[in-house]
């Protein structure tokens, strides 16, 4: 049976983690993953605020796809700061993962080949398109990589074959001690399929 070894970190732009306005999930229901990125437009308590409303919203609508809950937090979002994220699902048995996002978070999946995750433009509570999810295969050993603005986003070039045997925190602490900005809050959340 599959499983996925997965790692976070966050650095607070104002050094207070509760003041982060950067949110990460990994929660599994059954035999699915739920995995998002949620960034709170701008950063302190206000950007925090709004990131949480959002995770608490997908963790409550997990059942949903991905794009349906992606439709429901926008207009959970409104009247918030608002955001931006990217949500996936993982199939554990199959490797099927499917993702929607809206806004500057970055994904990259990592098998064999290296695939960009594409959001579509917008914010989260304010003006959005209509999210539309894609389906991908995590082969065994993957990588799935979501970070930040708060992320200088050349690292995954320069870096992305040499992760193949080090732990999904790890990379994740590399990632924000070596690569975050010192303008926005910075996060970074690995999933490997294993």
């Amino acid at each position: 049976m599959r499983e996925i070894d997965s790692g976070q970190a966050y650095r607070a732009l104002l050094n207070d983690p509760s003041e982060c306005g950067d949110v990460g999930l990994v929660e599994r229901f059954d035999q699915t993953y739920l995995i998002a990125l949620i960034d709170g437009l701008g950063h302190g308590s206000l950007a925090r605020h709004a990131a949480l409303l959002a995770r608490d919203y997908i963790v409550q609508n997990h059942s949903l796809p991905v794009a349906d809950i992606m439709r429901g937090m926008h207009k959970h979002l409104a009247g918030s700061r608002g955001g931006v994220a990217a949500i996936c699902t993982l199939d554990i048995p199959s490797g099927q993962l499917t993702y929607v996002g809206i806004g500057n978070i970055t994904t990259r999946l990592i098998n064999s080949d290296y695939i960009k995750l594409v959001p579509k433009d917008g914010v989260i509570g304010f003006s959005m398109g209509t999210p539309v999810a894609h389906t991908y295969k995590m082969s065994p050993n993957g990588l799935l990589l979501m970070f930040s603005d708060g992320v200088r986003g050349h690292f995954v070039n320069e870096n992305k074959w040499e992760w193949r045997g080090r732990s999904a925190q790890d990379i994740a602490d590399e990632v924000i001690q070596v690569y975050s900005t010192s303008t926005d809050d910075a996060s970074c959340l690995v999933i490997r399929y294993i």
